[in-house]
């Protein structure tokens, strides 16, 4: 894992004229991309004390960024600290000469200062989308693992942003986090926090915030914070933390949309998820380039394994720059839950998606929806190996010879219920509440009820179950399944 040191130059940032705004940038980019932000140090412009500071950043960390007294001004000192801090002379740039030419005038000696830096440093020359002065090229001084950046606030975070893949950017790391909302008071969690801390030290990072005072959230009053740049690590944190606590404590999480950057680097990785995503992936592609999108819908009912399906092929449509909405079917039951149509309108919103409502039975529903969309072809299935009737499906199939003819893609047969729960989980997925209330898998109201394997059995409040990612034994998943849901031929519930 990359490390990294900033410091802030100025006298007016510790006299108080000027509020540092940029420190807070850096390390929220150096996070994003998987560097560590070890230390931040805020000095004046002096030359000894930055000569003294970069000389210890520079062996300590990966990555040094300096911002401030890059100028021509007298307190404008960078550039000589960093020469002595790593006992090396100054030089005028004819590269940075020629870039601040219009700065300079008609070469105004005093005004050298600006183009004056190490004798070992290097100038990269940076592309910009913006205008810094009259070009989109601007320099930025590097001195062997120091970057020496302007004071000026959208400067640096204009550079910085347009620098970072390629100069910053750690490509085998990132930090996966979790939040995890409590409804009592963090005084009442520590010893269960405490164990969970000793258990996964140095391998996890947590955090513990009491909400007070205007920031408080009527449904909680504690926020614990688990990172750690191992998927399996801050997963297995989070449960057993969670496990720790009595599950009424616990309040799930407000979910909007989806981190489809994580879903990304998630695939970098080598872990067993990264691997079941690969094989989704590729399938997905098979059949964007055996298809026109225009061609293709996706049977989506509210389950998690249909919103897990719909966020990869989501990923693949946003990659593909698909202009029209990704088409959804939802075969609406008379008995469905109020929860399970509420998520699937929030669906709507959180992804780019055409949603079409028909009623059961699906295969008429299906009948006249193929005979007003004459174009489309191909549908997206949420199947899982494990679920009912579904253990001899491949991943392309045609449809059984007395439904409505399509090609059927099934992305994710081989994933397990730990698979969905981690994806949806590490990207934040939104999902039915349902599965927040001991549900596991998904119905009608008819033939669907809680899981009994997630019931807490000590607890002194009646009804009281875990959340559905709890689930220890994949083997109970449809515990709380009644009977079979009917569909075979058409493969379109879970």
């Amino acid at each position: 894992m990359l490390t990294a040191g900033i410091i802030i130059i100025g006298d007016e940032i510790l006299n108080g004229r000027v509020t540092d705004s940029i420190s807070s940038f850096l390390c929220q980019r150096f996070h994003t991309i998987g560097v560590r932000t070890k230390r931040i140090g805020v000095i004046a412009d002096d030359i000894d004390a930055i000569a003294s500071d970069v000389k210890s950043f520079s062996e300590s960390f990966d990555i040094v960024v300096t911002t401030g007294g890059v100028g021509p001004t007298h307190d404008d000192v960078t550039y000589e600290a960093v020469a002595r801090a790593f006992g090396t002379a100054l030089r005028v740039d004819d590269q940075m000469k020629k870039l601040f030419a219009w700065y300079m005038m008609d070469g105004d000696p005093s005004a050298e200062k600006l183009i004056t830096i190490p004798s070992i440093a290097e100038v990269l020359v940076v592309d910009l989308e913006v205008l810094l002065g009259p070009s989109n090229k601007y320099p930025v001084v590097k001195t062997k693992n120091v970057f020496n950046f302007p004071g000026i606030p959208s400067y640096t975070k204009a550079l910085f942003a347009a620098m970072e893949q390629k100069y910053f950017q750690d490509s085998s790391n990132f930090f996966l986090s979790r939040d995890i909302y409590l409804s009592v008071g963090e005084i009442l969690v520590l010893p269960a926090l405490n164990a969970i801390v000793s258990e996964y030290q140095n391998r996890v990072s947590f955090g513990s915030y009491p909400l007070i005072d205007d920031h408080r959230d009527e449904r909680y009053v504690t926020k614990i914070y688990i990172e750690s740049s191992s998927l399996t690590d801050c997963l297995n944190a989070e449960t057993a933390l969670l496990r720790r606590l009595p599950p009424q404590w616990y309040v799930p999480a407000r979910r909007q949309k989806p981190n489809l950057d994580l879903i990304g680097k998630l695939m970098q990785t080598d872990c067993e998820l990264a691997s079941v995503m690969k094989s989704s992936f590729q399938i997905i592609k098979q059949c964007f380039e055996e298809y026109d999108s225009s061609e293709m819908f996706l049977c989506f009912n509210g389950g998690k394994d249909c919103t897990v399906l719909l966020t990869l092929v989501y990923y693949f449509w946003k990659s593909k720059k698909i202009r029209f909405p990704l088409q959804l079917l939802y075969f609406h039951d008379p008995d469905s839950f109020p929860e399970v149509d509420s998520f699937i309108t929030e669906v709507t919103t959180n992804y780019h998606v055409d949603l079409e409502t028909l009623p059961v039975p699906m295969k008429a529903s299906l009948i006249e929806f193929l005979q007003k969309e004459k174009t489309k072809k191909v549908c997206f299935l949420g199947q899982r190996n494990s679920d009912p009737r579904s253990k001899n499906l491949k991943p392309v199939q045609e449809t059984d010879s007395d439904w409505p003819k399509l090609i059927r893609i099934f992305p994710i047969l081989d994933w397990s219920y730990k698979n969905i729960w981690d994806f949806i989980r590490c990207a934040n997925i939104p999902y039915c509440s349902l599965y927040d209330r001991g549900f596991t898998s998904l119905g009608t109201k008819k033939n669907t009820g809680v899981n009994p394997a997630l019931k807490i059995m000590d607890s002194v409040k009646e009804d009281c179950y875990l959340p559905a990612f709890l689930l220890s034994d994949e083997d109970c998943e449809r515990e709380g399944r009644f009977e079979l849901d009917s569909g075979a031929g058409s493969g379109t519930h879970q």
